[in-house]
């Protein structure tokens, strides 16, 4: 299905007006409706601002890989980090497909692992801030929630005033080496590995970590 292109109007550089209803995502170098519609802001990071969306499988474009589910996280490139990468002359298709790459192989990786985050396509969409027309990356990942626990290692460790007990550190240690270790595998090093960005699923009895922002 092909959707007018035209730029979204936003205001803010952050994002968080991207989505005020249900935006559909359209890929802006084909004007091809992804099968994504956005539904709601999820959170706000140092490069990406992060919503919460569904997929419709009837309607998947070539952009959206499949195996694809239904419930989706939408990484959009903020406007500063793209221009950030402008200014250092740097490729922004060189690092934006970097991850996409990374987490390409990983998906392909037979058997599968749970420990990183599952990626699921990628493209671009076009908003317009001001005077200025901006073409931003876009990531479909796996959509992780933490419930009342807490989505992040970080969040998890702070709400445990007397800290994390051996044997649930044990598990989520070994874990997050199993996924460093499925990444080395294919030859990807995570430059940024933090409790921040290790995402956790799962009740205290049986977390589950997983590996994100490779």
């Amino acid at each position: 299905m092909i959707l007018d292109p035209e730029p979204i109007h936003i205001k803010d550089p952050e994002l968080r007006d991207l989505v005020s209803g249900r935006l559909p995502l359209v890929e802006a170098s084909s004007g091809h409706f992804t099968g994504i519609t956005l539904t709601r802001l999820i959170g706000v990071g140092g490069m990406s601002t992060v919503f919460q969306a569904e997929f419709d499988p009837a309607f998947r474009s070539p952009d959206i890989w499949d195996r694809t589910p239904q419930a989706l996280a939408i990484k959009i490139m903020k406007p500063a980090t793209v221009q950030e990468i402008k200014n250092a002359n740097a490729s922004l298709d060189d690092i934006f497909k970097r991850e996409v790459i990374a987490l390409g192989r990983v998906m392909e990786r037979v058997p599968p692992t749970e420990f990183v985050v599952g990626c699921y396509g990628s493209g671009f969409v076009d908003v317009q801030l001001g005077k200025h027309t901006l073409r931003l990356p876009w990531i479909a990942l796996e959509l992780v929630t933490g419930g009342s626990l807490g989505v992040s290692l970080t969040t998890r460790v702070e709400r445990e005033p007397e800290g994390i007990d051996p044997i649930r550190a044990l598990r989520m240690i070994r874990g997050i080496i199993e996924g460093v270790r499925v990444l080395h595998e294919q030859r990807i090093i995570h430059r940024d590995l933090k409790p921040d960005n290790v995402l956790v699923v799962g009740p205290v009895d049986d977390e589950t970590p997983k590996l994100s922002d490779c």
